[in-house]
C-alpha cells in the first residue's frame, strides 16, 4: 500500500541540547542510553523514552542521515531527531529503509542538516506488515556478515593509527638505537631520553613565530590559496578539506607579517588545537588560528619538529599548557616553552626520514583497507535496497529460531 511516510512514524521528541544533570560516557546504575548525533556514547539521567522502540536519526552535521535503533528507556539529546513507528508499520523494516544516508533530503554546506519535513512528505510502497518484519529479518541475517567485516576493517584502520602514534613517540624520545645510554629528561611526557639529545624550549628552535590567529583576510571566489585551520591535518595541508582563497592584490599587504617559505611549519593554536604540516608550496594564504614557525636550521630540522609534535609526548605537552572551556587554545607565550627532546642534526634526519617511510607504508595499508570498506558497504546498500523496494522476494525467507523469538 502507497503512504506518505510521515503517516508511518510519528515525530517525538528531538533532542536539542544535552540533557542538564549527570552525565556518563560509561553505564552507570540509574543512568539510561542517550543517542546523540553519533550514535549512543553517552549515559544520562533523564529518560525521555520509555520502553520504546524508536529510530533515532542524526539530525545535522557531518553524519546528518545516519539512523540509530534505539530499545528501552532512553534518550536523544544533541542535534537528533526521534521517529516512531505508528500501528502496522514495522520498527526495523523503517530503520533499514531510512538507514541509506542518501534517502534524507538534506540543506547546509559548511554545516548539512536533514530536510525532515520534505523527507518525511514523500510516498512509498509499503507490503504488509508481517512482509515488513520478514524483511527486516532477512536483512539482519544478510547483512551480518558484512557488518562484521566492516567493523573488522575499521578496527584494523583504528589500530594502523595506533601503531604510528606509538612509533612517532617512540623515536621521538627514544631515538633509533635501542642500546644506546638513556638519561632521566626531568620532562613528565617524556621519561628517559638518550643521553646526548638536549632537551630545549620552542623558542630556542625558532627563528621567528609568526601568529595569524587575530584574523582572516577577506574571502574570495578565487585568487590565492588559503590555509585555515581545517585544511592543517595530521602532518598534511589538505587543501581539499576547505577551499577558500584571499584577493591576489591583498596578498601583499596581508602577508607582509611573514610570507611563508616551503618547509616552514604550520601549527593550528585552537580548533583544532595542535594540528601540525609543513608548507608545501609558496604562494599560500594564512587564516587565523595559525601559527606559522621558521625554525632555525642548526638546531633543528622542520621535518623533525613537525613529527615531535605530532607525537603523543608533544600532544600531550599542548594540551597541559592549553586553555578554554568550549574551544582549547594555547598562548603564544606558553608555546615558546613547548620542551622539546633534540637529537643532533644528523639523527633527526634519519628519525624524520624513518617517519616518512613507515608513515606512508601504513597510509597505503589504510587506504587499501577504506576501499575495501567502500566496495563493502555498497554491497551491503545493495542488498538493503532490493529488499524494501521488493526486488528481493523474501515471502520464502525462512527465519532462525532465534530470529524468530527475536
Amino acid at each position: 500500500m502507497k503512504w506518505r511516510l510521515k503517516y508511518a512514524v510519528s515525530v517525538g521528541r528531538a533532542g536539542g541540547s544535552l540533557i542538564k544533570g549527570t552525565m556518563s560516557p560509561v553505564p552507570e546504575p540509574g543512568l539510561f542510553p542517550g543517542y546523540s548525533a553519533s550514535g549512543q556514547d553517552v549515559w544520562v539521567e533523564e529518560s525521555h523514552y520509555r520502553s520504546t522502540r524508536g529510530i533515532v536519526v542524526s539530525a545535522v552535521g557531518a553524519r546528518c542521515g545516519k539512523c540509530f535503533r534505539a530499545d528501552g528507556d532512553w534518550s536523544a539529546i544533541a542535534n537528533t531527531m526521534v521517529l516512531l513507528p505508528r500501528r502496522g508499520f514495522c520498527r526495523d523494516y523503517l530503520w533499514y529503509l531510512f538507514n541509506d544516508e542518501i534517502f534524507w533530503e538534506k540543506g547546509g554546506t559548511a554545516q548539512p542538516y536533514v530536510r525532515f519535513d520534505a523527507s518525511l512528505d514523500r510516498e512509498w510502497y509499503f507490503p504488509p506488515l508481517d512482509e515488513q518484519i520478514l524483511i527486516s529479518k532477512f536483512l539482519d541475517s544478510a547483512t551480518a556478515g558484512t557488518n562484521a567485516l566492516i567493523a573488522k576493517y575499521e578496527r584494523l584502520i583504528e589500530l594502523l593509527e595506533e601503531k604510528r602514534a606509538a612509533l612517532i613517540t617512540l623515536v621521538v624520545t627514544k631515538g633509533l638505537d635501542p642500546n644506546v645510554p638513556m638519561r632521566d629528561s626531568g620532562e613528565l611526557f617524556f621519561g628517559d631520553i638518550p643521553a646526548h639529545w638536549q632537551v630545549l624550549p620552542l623558542r630556542r628552535l625558532m627563528t621567528r613565530f609568526v601568529d595569524y590567529r587575530g584574523s582572516t583576510p577577506v574571502k574570495t571566489e578565487s585568487g590565492v590559496t588559503l590555509v585555515t585551520a581545517a585544511n592543517v591535518k595530521r602532518g598534511l595541508i589538505d587543501y581539499d578539506c576547505s577551499q577558500e582563497f584571499m584577493a591576489e592584490e591583498d596578498y601583499e599587504s596581508w602577508m607582509v607579517r611573514g610570507f611563508p617559505e616551503v618547509g616552514d611549519v604550520l601549527l593550528t593554536m585552537e580548533a583544532p588545537l595542535g594540528q601540525v604540516a609543513q608548507v608545501d608550496k609558496q604562494r599560500i594564504g594564512l587564516a587565523q588560528r595559525v601559527m606559522l614557525m621558521k625554525v632555525d636550521g642548526e638546531r633543528v630540522r622542520p621535518d623533525y619538529l613537525m613529527w615531535a609534535i605530532l607525537s603523543s609526548a608533544g600532544q600531550a605537552e599542548l594540551l597541559s599548557r592549553a586553555t578554554g572551556s568550549t574551544a582549547l587554545g594555547i598562548k603564544a607565550s606558553k608555546l615558546r616553552e613547548l620542551p622539546f627532546a633534540v637529537p643532533p642534526i644528523d639523527e633527526q634526519r634519519q628519525i624524520a626520514d624513518t617517519l616518512f617511510a613507515e608513515s606512508k607504508k601504513i597510509d597505503e595499508l589504510q587506504s587499501v583497507l577504506r576501499k575495501a570498506l567502500v566496495l563493502v558497504r555498497e554491497h551491503a546498500l545493495a542488498i538493503v535496497a532490493s529488499a524494501v523496494t521488493g526486488q528481493i522476494d523474501v515471502r520464502k525467507y525462512q527465519p532462525s529460531y532465534q530470529e524468530i523469538g527475536a
